[in-house]
């Protein structure tokens, strides 16, 4: 039985059929408009997530394509900090006042997406709350200052790392003067219990430079012992230079949660920089 949702206005927002003599469980078609409507939360269980990162000084050492050039994936949860390299990033601070980090974790139910909000304390280590197994965001939450282009929020680098000093998992960095305010990290963990579908890449590589683009994922990410699920290159670019688009009409791959999901590169050659930017729709099972 075909049927037709509308919004206020009257117009269609959604058509497709459904099982004769049930109104309450649609199968719907995807209407042009679609990824607006999930973008606006006008469809249950659909969002849609966009990831970018940047490196510069990359080698012909393979690295993940994060400001920090790392990703960290244990397999049990760690004990992290938080801590600024300027006494600005404080609770009455001019800069960073609090930044907010989001990854996976156990605390909400295994491999689940955890967000937390940290009151920043300057050059003094603050311990994040709860435990997490990836850090794939973070962001100034409140600053001291109104920002403008020479006044920025924060004008500094802030460090998640392993507690007590140790590996570094993210920064969240100045361009310049400029406190950018969020993170660039192209490497992104789907949940337990979610499905994406890549619908998009962009890829900029610096001028005059050449690198190979590794498009990777580890599905079954919670098996964490032998045999383990591998970490997998989907898609190989080798040699790539200047700009690279891929938007297709079907979505890129389909990656069922838990499962790590990113870009990794090395120069071919000379040291070079590059930025990665892919969107993800996430659908909840």
């Amino acid at each position: 039985m075909s049927i037709q949702v509308k919004d206020a206005n009257g117009n269609i927002k959604y058509f497709g059929t459904t099982q004769e003599g049930d109104n309450t469980n649609p199968f719907l078609s995807i209407p042009a408009d679609f990824y607006l409507e999930v973008r606006k939360g006008n469809v249950p269980k659909h969002s849609l997530v966009q990831k970018f990162g940047a490196i510069q000084g990359i080698t012909t050492t393979l690295t993940p394509a994060t400001t920090s050039g790392k990703y960290p994936t244990p397999t049990a949860p760690v004990s992290l900090e938080i801590v600024s390299d300027s006494t600005d990033d404080t609770a009455a601070g001019t800069g960073a006042r609090s930044v907010v980090i989001e990854g996976t974790s156990n605390t909400n139910g295994v491999w689940t997406e955890e967000v937390q909000e940290i009151t920043m304390n300057g050059t003094t280590a603050v311990a994040v709350p709860n435990d997490m197994l990836r850090v794939y965001r973070m962001y100034v939450k409140t600053s001291g200052s109104y920002a403008t282009p020479i006044t920025p929020s924060h004008n500094s680098t802030i460090t998640v790392r392993e507690s007590g000093g140790g590996t570094i998992w993210q920064t969240l960095i100045s361009n310049s003067s400029f406190g950018l305010a969020q993170s660039e990290i192209a490497v992104y963990t789907i949940p337990k219990g979610y499905t994406g579908y890549i619908l998009s890449k962009n890829v900029t590589i610096e001028s005059t430079k050449t690198a190979n683009i590794f498009l990777f994922v580890r599905e079954d990410a919670d098996v964490v012992t032998a045999p383990f699920s591998p970490m997998r290159v989907k898609e190989l670019e080798r040699n790539l230079a200047a700009f690279t688009s891929r938007q297709p009409t079907a979505p890129l791959l389909k990656i069922i949660g838990p499962a790590d999901v990113g870009f990794i590169a090395q120069s071919t050659s000379t040291t070079t920089s590059l930025s990665i930017e892919f969107e993800i729709l996430l659908v909840e099972d």
